[in-house]
């Protein structure tokens, strides 16, 4: 099997996941307040999170006592083994989300000559997993003229937002790896490499 059986997941499965849809929801909403306050960078994510916080909100202004300003805690990253971050980046994502994207296409993979440039750039992601501890972390490729001369502007906005995250790990001398990173920007962005291996946002695309 692909997956263990829900008896054999500890409890930590469960709430690590929940843990990470909910962040996801709290990333990705444009209704959420942080988006108001310029480009999208882990820094002011956080910061706009604590101002959140702190600042009163309706029940919290008519009681007057604004919640305090906290600390925030090193990022978690992927270096300790032992950790689920440790064996998402190192193991789980290729051996068991990797390798089943490819046994439910292989077909088209191998078969149909439209996937063929989708295949190399998928077998390169899975060889950059496969190094996770030394492999360089990098912008993404830039977007195809036609897809940003458009009216419809929210790729070119995810773009850019993609570009302020990854920026603090990947524009300095020593890059952060696969591990280095804070293991929730490294998940979040491998499932968005995995969309450019297969050329997934571009209408011209053959696949």
């Amino acid at each position: 099997m692909l997956s263990p059986s829900k008896s054999s997941v500890p409890s930590t499965y469960y709430y690590s996941f929940y843990i990470l849809t909910t962040t996801c929801l709290l990333i990705l909403t444009p209704s959420t307040s942080f988006f108001l306050s310029g480009p999208l960078t882990a820094h002011n994510y956080h910061t706009s999170r604590l101002n959140t916080m702190s600042s009163p909100t309706s029940e919290s202004a008519t009681d007057n006592k604004p919640l305090p300003k906290l600390p925030l805690p090193p990022s978690l990253t992927s270096l300790t083994p032992g950790t689920w971050a440790h064996d998402t980046m190192s193991r789980r994502i290729d051996s068991e989300i990797l390798e089943r994207t490819f046994l439910e296409n292989k077909d088209e993979f191998l078969n149909d000559p439209k996937f063929a440039i989708a295949y190399k750039n998928f077998q390169q992601l899975r060889n950059d997993l496969q190094n996770a501890s030394t492999t360089k972390l990098r912008h993404l490729h830039p977007l195809p003229e036609h897809m940003t001369n458009t009216n419809d502007s929210h790729l070119s906005r995810e773009y850019d937002e993609w570009y302020n995250i990854l920026s603090p790990l990947v524009d300095k001398p020593d890059a952060d790896t696969w591990l280095s990173a804070p293991w929730m920007v490294a998940e979040f962005y491998l499932y968005r490499r995995l969309m450019e291996a297969i050329d997934y946002f571009n209408p011209k695309s053959s696949t």
